[in-house]
């Protein structure tokens, strides 16, 4: 779930091509990782992306924007 936030988050504010595939292959490897150690079962591993991304698209994509712009109209001009 971290790793999906974290890349996540790297991935878009960059935005350069070759960020998002090492964000992305760091995430796969990540969470092979976690699954060939016994760590987690599969639908660990698939609820903890899910609940990652959704999280990701919360908080930083739709409410980052919002708190920005009450910020700004915060501070004295």
């Amino acid at each position: 779930m971290y790793g999906a936030v974290i890349y996540g988050y790297m991935a878009n504010v960059t935005r350069r091509w070759w960020v998002i595939i090492v964000c992305a292959f760091l995430l796969l490897c990540t969470s092979l990782s976690r699954l060939f150690a016994g760590v987690h079962f599969l639908l660990d591993v698939l609820g903890g992306l899910v609940f990652g991304f959704l999280l990701l698209l919360h908080l930083f994509f739709l409410a980052e924007p919002r708190l920005d712009r009450y910020a700004g109209s915060l501070s004295r001009r």
